[in-house]
């Protein structure tokens, strides 16, 4: 399951958000790229524990804190999707 939005940073920066679960790997993610630049912003898998995190809270708390982002409209999606086996 991804999502793919576009966001202001609470610096005024448009970027692209791509989060959700990887079914396969068992994970959650979020990628987050600065729109105009397509540079990247942030990278769940430059993380050590990547893999383990299995509750998309976290990074809303990250995109919150460190960009200003609200993606709560995301976690009770995707952290439901991790519990359909």
């Amino acid at each position: 399951m991804q999502i793919n939005v576009k966001k202001t940073t609470k610096q005024g920066k448009q970027v692209k958000v791509l989060c959700g679960y990887d079914r396969p790997l068992d994970y959650v993610f979020m990628c987050i790229f600065d729109e105009n630049e397509e540079e990247l912003l942030y990278d769940n898998l430059a993380l050590k524990n990547a893999l383990k995190i299995k509750d998309f809270s976290f990074f809303e708390n990250v995109a919150k804190l460190e960009f200003g982002i609200d993606l709560s409209e995301y976690t009770k999606k995707i952290n439901e999707e991790m519990q359909k086996k």
